[in-house]
């Protein structure tokens, strides 16, 4: 029973598969404490540490009372208020309060009581999944802080590995998407001589948690972390960062107090006592996150927006809702099916679709919403808030069913289609949806180590180079460049740890990989100023045609199929015959 990942939602797996009886290993790629973001817990994150038995040591830490979420408008004059609660067996409903954390504190206190209770924490990055001649998981490959590398087999891959998304960056999973807010980049710090509220409970508590918002996609954060310290942070268009060509302690000084009027009041100086971080915010999706031999949990498969603090939330919660399923599996129970774990990846689906229908109507329609919060569904939106987001928590509300009436978005789950992931439009697999007067300016695809010539060849070509620019996609990206055999360099802070490079460098040694050789099939000949041009389309030959600005035509074609085939190539009466062997590629410059 291995768990991939130390984090709240790894060490929150591990303790409830122990009050199931099973003791399972923790693999953890860094050394803790560490740094992270996403300190605000929502209700129902207090509820699960409370289940946990940590309440009395929250105490003890003295970490922040939260007391709900104050949310400022534009001008700063206006604001709503929605309060930490509870519900009883009897769907009674309870004002409450919950806790903000510093995650390198916190993050230690799960993961050490984990390993008190009896689950092994092994140091070591997982690097790529072991998977039986059915397509199940069994297990990883380990490479440990010495560098060598071994294989552990396990009956279950647990994937706890957060915005890493190990086993969907491996290809065991479903296509992962990108969602609708990955334009935006977050800077953060930590103050003090912040100005709190002045109570002791409700509104004004001074540990609430406050949200600044200016426009669309623009918003800052104001969460305390302990008596002194303030953590603040701001998101903002990642053009607007890039146009005013600064450090990132510049154009966070800067630009904060242009987020909100009343961010002055609560920071009257900027007295910062942590260095400015910047990491990017992307919405992403993970279809098929279930399957024979492993589960994904909270955002190793979805992550939406981070406004409203729902990550640490919904990891623990699908950990404690999974923490059964893995003990039955485990017991022989739903082997046979396709995936043991279907009904668990809808339940789970649902659940985040509801918020996310909730966040999509806060940034579309903003004061829609906030006469919601106060007028038309007050309860209902305090349980969101809150995070009592599944089908067994009376949802989808009446409330989130009008979102769903104003965004004109309907969701089914009768078919495979469900959850189709709603502004994915910068994925290849979902170019179709593009139009040729889109605003978006590019599509983009990953190499996931250790790669395989033979299928990401056929694949990328396929839906990258070919089908993206086929739906009027304007250029293509594949990335990364290059890296060393470890996969680095990387950000320390989501940034990629098993991406393969186009090219690996190791000291004088330079591997051409899959991604090399598929950029070079397009970049060679189609240069810039190319445009695309009418071509038949073909299932069994997939193909895509431009004029380049020096007046050459280039055709670039894949044989999809396992055997030869012989084609023709006809262009103005004239014809040519080409013939590619199966999953080959050819591009035809005339």
């Amino acid at each position: 029973m291995l768990i991939i990942g130390g984090g709240p939602g790894g060490s929150a797996m591990a303790m409830f598969l122990i009050r199931e009886g099973i003791k399972p290993i923790i693999l953890e790629q860094e050394e803790f404490p560490r740094f992270h973001i996403g300190e605000s817990l929502t209700g129902e994150a207090g509820q699960v540490l409370r289940r946990l038995g940590f309440e009395d040591e929250m105490a003890k830490r003295e970490y922040p009372i939260k007391h709900g979420v104050k949310v400022y408008g534009t001008t700063g004059q206006n604001s709503w208020f929605v309060p930490v609660s509870a519900r009883d067996k009897d769907w009674n409903l309870s004002l409450g309060h919950t806790w903000q954390v510093r995650r390198s504190d916190f993050d230690t206190m799960m993961l050490k009581e984990a390993e008190k209770r009896g689950a092994t924490v092994m140091r070591g990055t997982a690097t790529r999944p072991l998977l039986a001649d059915d397509g199940a998981v069994r297990g990883v490959t380990v490479r440990w802080p010495d560098g060598k590398s071994e294989d552990i087999e396990t009956q279950i891959v647990l994937d706890c590995s957060g915005q890493a998304t190990f086993l969907a960056n491996q290809r065991a999973t479903g296509p992962k998407y990108l969602g609708n807010y990955d334009k935006q980049v977050a800077f953060f710090s930590q103050v003090t001589g912040a100005v709190r509220g002045s109570d002791t409970s409700g509104e004004n508590a001074k540990d609430n948690t406050v949200i600044f918002y200016a426009k669309k996609f623009h918003w800052s954060w104001f969460i305390p972390l302990d008596k002194d310290v303030v953590s603040v942070g701001m998101v903002t268009p990642n053009a607007d960062f890039l146009a005013k060509k600064q450090t990132p302690e510049q154009f966070f000084r800067n630009e904060l107090y242009d987020i909100n009027p009343e961010l002055r009041n609560r920071i009257p100086e900027m007295n910062l006592v942590e260095k400015v971080h910047v990491i990017p915010n992307y919405s992403y999706q993970v279809r098929g996150f279930c399957g024979k031999g492993f589960m994904c949990i909270g955002d190793a498969h979805r992550f939406i927006d981070p406004i409203f603090s729902f990550g640490v939330s919904v990891t623990m919660r699908e950990a404690e809702f999974a923490a059964p399923l893995v003990r039955e599996y485990l017991e022989g129970k739903r082997r046979n099916g396709e995936n043991p774990f279907a009904d668990h990846q809808v339940f789970c689906e649902r659940a985040i679709d509801n918020l996310e229908d909730m966040i999509d109507l806060f940034w579309e329609q903003p004061f829609a919403f906030a006469t919601f919060v106060y007028h038309r569904y007050p309860d209902e939106l305090t349980d969101a808030f809150s995070s009592r987001i599944y089908p067994t928590e009376r949802q989808p509300s009446p409330a989130i069913i009008a979102f769903r009436k104003l965004l004109k978005r309907t969701r089914e789950y009768d078919k495979d289609d469900y959850s189709v992931p709603i502004g994915s439009r910068y994925h290849p697999e979902r170019a179709a949806i593009w139009e040729p007067s889109s605003p978006v300016g590019t599509t983009e695809q990953w190499m996931g180590a250790p790669g395989n010539f033979k299928r990401d060849l056929s694949q990328h070509i396929n839906k990258l180079t070919i089908g993206a620019t086929r739906n009027w996609s304007r250029n293509v990206v594949e990335w990364n460049l290059a890296s060393d055999p470890f996969y680095k360099p990387h950000t320390d802070r989501g940034g990629c740890d098993r991406c393969l490079g186009a090219l690996t460098l190791d000291g004088d040694k330079v591997t051409r990989n899959p991604a090399y050789y598929i950029i070079a099939h397009a970049a060679k000949f189609v240069r810039p100023g190319s445009v695309r041009i009418g071509s038949n389309s073909d299932a069994s030959l997939p193909n895509v045609a431009f004029r380049t600005p020096a007046g050459k035509m280039v055709l670039i074609v894949l044989n999809d199929g396992d055997g030869p085939k012989v084609f023709s190539i006809d262009y103005k009466g004239k014809s040519v015959k080409g013939m590619l062997n199966g999953g080959a590629v050819g591009t035809y410059v005339f």
